[in-house]
């Protein structure tokens, strides 16, 4: 398919990216018009509509009308280069088709849940399309990196087929690859890892093998044997991993409270708090909170903590002795030395008894981007305690998919 061709106003339909960040504005521009790429995606019900038919009916009948009115359009296969900037860093890679059942498979670091993988089977199976691209990060030597670096100048040359911008300030550039830029033999036989799009890819593969399985004779070049991906080189980008903030929902730990929690885990933490000295003062002494433990996770795990006593808490890690807790969990000393994993493993599975490698127990949490929105969540009653994290390192995460190894879904954000 095309990018949009027909619109008095890109911002009509284009949408933000689906997480808890961007919630108003995609409200917001849902209620501009009903041929919005939200109604792809949310779950909620929308301005100017009825919520009587389900999410993937609501779809359905949105990209009828995306065809109908001409706002998209069936195009010949090509590939496009797509340019992302953000937060002053700029990603570009091409879009374009990739074959899924080939020997030569991504690395995936991310485990994600049967229902998250169903969900989004149901909706390929119901709109026929991809709504959006998987994210694919691949490896090249210095040869090759040099020649698709010289294939990207050229490219940028020509005029952008769109180019628009979001409020916050980030922008989207897209050009199309003229037929006479070999992409395939560049980008074809590298090693892979899939950086985003979990679920998408997994349902995407269920789906085919699921099509092959009923019709024998489909053709290797069928179009449910591809999906459609983004492809970033990992060595030359400036892609970078968000840490998801994880706050306990309430009741879910029946006894410990606030102060009996930051009990138990004095058996593990070194704790230092961080009190409201006058009243206006939380939001500052969040930053500093923040920036403290960023500065100092550079040579140990260290965390912060809200509970709701007017205080923030950074809790660091006390030794190899508290280390040797994770002596149980069958995984390589690279998967244990991720914050994440370590704070599951101490904490949520040691003091709380909530099991990290359990897909259920995850709905025991609220996972947020934004470190605001998971200390409101204590505040407004939510959750009983929010645990904030430093972003991990890409390389770091890299390695774990290469290793074979996985992390919990919704655990970190590519951006």
């Amino acid at each position: 398919m095309s990018l949009p061709k027909k619109v008095d106003e890109i911002s009509n339909i284009v949408t933000p990216p689906f997480d808890d960040l961007h919630l108003a504005l995609r409200q917001e521009r849902a209620s501009k018009s009903i041929n919005n790429f939200v109604r792809f995606e949310s779950s909620r019900e929308l301005p100017g509509e009825k919520f009587d038919d389900d999410l993937d009916v609501r779809a359905k009948n949105t990209l009828d009308n995306f065809l109908k009115e001409k706002i998209i359009s069936i195009v010949d296969s090509t590939y496009y280069l797509l340019e992302i900037v953000c937060d002053g860093k700029t990603v570009t890679g091409f879009m374009g088709m990739l074959e899924l059942n080939t020997p030569n498979k991504p690395d995936i670091f991310e485990f994600t849940d049967d229902a998250i993988v169903n969900d989004r089977l149901q909706q390929l199976e119901s709109l026929q399309i991809q709504t959006a691209p998987i994210t694919i990060g691949y490896r090249t030597d210095e040869q090759s990196a040099e020649i698709i670096d010289d294939t990207i100048a050229r490219i940028r040359k020509n005029k952008p087929i769109y180019e628009f911008e979001y409020p916050a300030g980030s922008s989207n550039t897209i050009w199309k690859v003229p037929r006479n830029e070999a992409i395939e033999p560049l980008l074809s036989k590298k090693k892979m890892t899939l950086l985003d799009g979990t679920g998408r890819y997994l349902a995407a593969v269920k789906h085919s093998n699921k099509i092959k399985k009923e019709n024998k004779n489909i053709s290797q070049f069928d179009s449910t044997n591809f999906i459609f991906a983004w492809m970033i080189d990992i060595e030359h980008s400036q892609f970078s991993f968000k840490a998801r903030h994880w706050s306990l929902k309430s009741g879910i730990a029946p006894g410990i409270d606030g102060q009996n929690l930051l009990i138990k885990l004095e058996d593990f933490f070194e704790i230092e708090r961080y009190k409201f000295l006058k009243p206006g003062s939380k939001d500052a002494e969040l930053i500093n909170l923040l920036d403290e433990i960023e500065y100092v996770g550079k040579l140990n795990h260290t965390y912060g903590l809200y509970v709701g006593d007017k205080a923030y808490y950074a809790m660091y890690l006390k030794n190899a002795e508290s280390y040797e807790r994770l002596s149980n969990v069958k995984k390589s000393r690279r998967w244990k030395r991720l914050d994440y994993c370590v704070l599951n493993s101490i904490v949520f599975d040691g003091i709380l008894g909530i099991g990290w490698n359990k897909p259920e127990n995850l709905e025991k949490f609220s996972m947020s981007i934004s470190p605001q929105r998971a200390v409101s969540l204590v505040d407004e009653g939510f959750a009983d305690a929010t645990f904030l994290l430093n972003d991990p390192l890409p390389e770091h995460i890299i390695e774990i998919a290469e290793s074979g190894e996985t992390i919990s879904s919704k655990c970190i954000y590519l951006t």
